[in-house]
């Protein structure tokens, strides 16, 4: 629906400028959306956690109100990112804006069984939590990189390059 769709935008707007602070005109003229559209929005952005309000920016050469100022919460939430290697597992964990939070890695025989590579994910997956003191919780996805051939209707992995005994 329009509501979901102008959401997705201002969002998108703000990961853009995720590292400044903007106003509600910057956003409206960055997306075409209207500021009265973008303050409705702005409560529910607001109430997750997404988007923070920084507060009074300064007012321009002209005088008049001092506009607010929000900026994009890039540590609202958290990415996983694992990276499969030949003889190596490296685990990550970025913020929203893509930056690296920490990363772990391990090294481990080549053509190693899948339950010892889970084993070992998993290992690694809490030395991060735990080094990071990221709450499970706020984990809201993962990105997976290892070289095979994949079915790209189904995602089933076809056939494991490093791997072939999987």
């Amino acid at each position: 629906d329009l509501k979901t769709k102008n959401r997705k935008r201002i969002l998108a707007a703000f990961r853009e400028t995720s590292s400044r602070q903007v106003t509600l005109n910057e956003i409206s003229d960055m997306t075409g959306i209207s500021r009265q559209t973008i303050m409705k929005s702005m409560s529910f952005f607001l109430d997750m956690g997404i988007v923070q309000n920084l507060g009074k920016g300064s007012s321009s050469e002209l005088g008049g109100k001092r506009p607010e100022l929000y900026q994009f919460n890039a540590s609202y939430k958290y990415v996983v990112c694992v990276r499969l290697g030949h003889k190596s597992l490296l685990v990550a964990i970025t913020n929203l804006s893509m930056d690296i939070v920490d990363v772990v890695s391990m090294e481990h025989a080549k053509n190693e069984k899948l339950d010892v590579i889970m084993d070992r994910f998993s290992e690694l997956y809490g030395q991060l939590l735990e080094k990071t003191g990221i709450a499970e919780g706020q984990i809201i996805g993962a990105g997976i990189c290892l070289g095979g051939i994949c079915n790209q209707t189904t995602g089933i992995m076809r056939y494991n390059s490093v791997y072939p005994s999987w």
